[in-house]
């Protein structure tokens, strides 16, 4: 740890106890054959001879084939498999109390999971990226609203566990300072905004937590909020972020869980802070959209001297939080928990024909139409800042 890796075609660094690795990957190249892939499957690779890197620790490596840590998973799923695991982490998150409201019958949200999902499942199933996924448990951290991409995770997200492919234990909304008009937290309206969108597909069971504010104080567009239902939240159906967050953690067996980051990193970085242990006790995996510093050639991941190990890169989520980042990519490291970051460069450009294609085949639908609008007036307000 925080030194740099024997030369391969991709560097790589040991990120937990019984195994798993990140690669660098310069903008725009290709990941060579063999890299681990994200995320990856339980294969044994044989990669990364383990005696090679310095100050690796004996322990880590009992239990099984040294040479199949690279690529491998944290979780051990100790007393069940995988798909047992999940199961008992969704019985056991069922028994939370759940609100008593619901906008649409259970007929209906399998309905509209099934129109809105079939063509996506079907190109799905004929990827060879389908076979490396697996069912999961997961805990999402999001700032729907400014851009429709947070929308899109969340409904994926919903779609995913209507359907039993994973589990969404919770959504924690964060950012956007206070509304200077409102005097209201953002957080506390993108939260809204999230449980309205849950209610819509009847997601009772998956509660909404209002997350960290952070500095960037943000002025909502008319597009923003303007979801059925989303007046009609209120704070009694939303939790404290960090309750909400603890709480789940608790539920779920041992190396269960994967947070998936999408916006800032500050509510993790409070929890890594406040509860490390049940952190690294309950997580299998931390998926961050955002990006660390590159060697002066681009070719792999900077490391530094503990107790930094990784520096964020200028990815707008980390800049919503940079120290907030930086502490939660190295405590990641620090403490060998398995962290998976996905930079800009990794999506593809999708044309907004295709959303406007959606739209229109879909006239009647509020979240097809809210995807339109967001896109299209997000966009406008993008170039607006840009251009100011």
């Amino acid at each position: 740890l925080g030194r740099e890796a024997p030369s391969l075609p991709t560097p790589m660094l040991p990120s937990n106890r019984e195994g798993g690795a990140f690669t660098g990957v310069s903008p725009g190249a290709g990941i060579p054959a063999g890299a681990p892939l994200s995320p990856p499957d339980r294969r044994p690779r044989q990669l990364l001879d383990p005696n090679a890197l310095e100050g690796a620790q004996p322990h880590a490596f009992e239990g099984g084939d040294a040479q199949s840590f690279v690529g491998s998973s944290r979780a051990s799923y100790r007393g069940g498999g995988e798909r047992e695991v999940v199961q008992w982490n969704r019985r056991e998150l069922r028994q939370r109390p759940t609100r008593s409201k619901a906008d649409c019958g259970l007929g209906l949200r399998q309905r509209l999971s099934m129109v809105m999902t079939r063509s996506v499942r079907q190109a799905a199933s004929e990827s060879p990226a389908y076979s490396h996924l697996h069912q999961r448990t997961i805990v999402l951290i999001t700032d729907p609203g400014p851009d429709p991409d947070d929308t899109i995770a969340l409904l994926m997200a919903s779609t995913l566990h209507l359907q039993h492919r994973i589990v969404l234990a919770a959504v924690i909304c964060n950012g956007g300072g206070e509304n200077a008009a409102t005097r209201v937290r953002e957080a506390r309206n993108r939260a809204a905004l999230a449980r309205s969108i849950l209610d819509y597909f009847d997601l009772d069971e998956v509660p909404v937590g209002i997350g960290e504010r952070t500095d960037r104080s943000h002025t909502p567009g008319a597009h923003e909020y303007n979801f059925p239902g989303f007046a009609r939240v209120e704070d009694s159906e939303l939790h404290e972020g960090q309750e909400l967050l603890v709480e789940t953690l608790r539920r779920v067996r041992d190396r269960s869980l994967t947070f998936v980051v999408v916006s800032a990193l500050s509510d993790l970085s409070r929890l890594v802070g406040d509860h490390s242990e049940l952190v690294q006790q309950k997580t299998e995996c931390i998926t961050v959209m955002g990006g660390v510093r590159l060697s002066e050639d681009g070719a792999r991941v900077a490391t530094f001297d503990p107790p930094e190990h990784l520096k964020p890169d200028g990815a707008n989520n980390n800049n919503l939080d940079q120290a907030a980042a930086a502490r939660v990519y190295s405590w990641c490291v620090e403490h060998r928990v398995p962290l998976r970051i996905v930079s800009r460069d990794a999506v593809p450009n999708v044309p907004m024909r295709i959303v406007r294609t959606f739209a229109t085949n879909h006239p009647y639908d509020p979240v097809m139409k809210y995807i339109r609008n967001a896109a299209e007036r997000g966009l406008v307000a993008l170039w607006q800042r840009v251009c100011r």
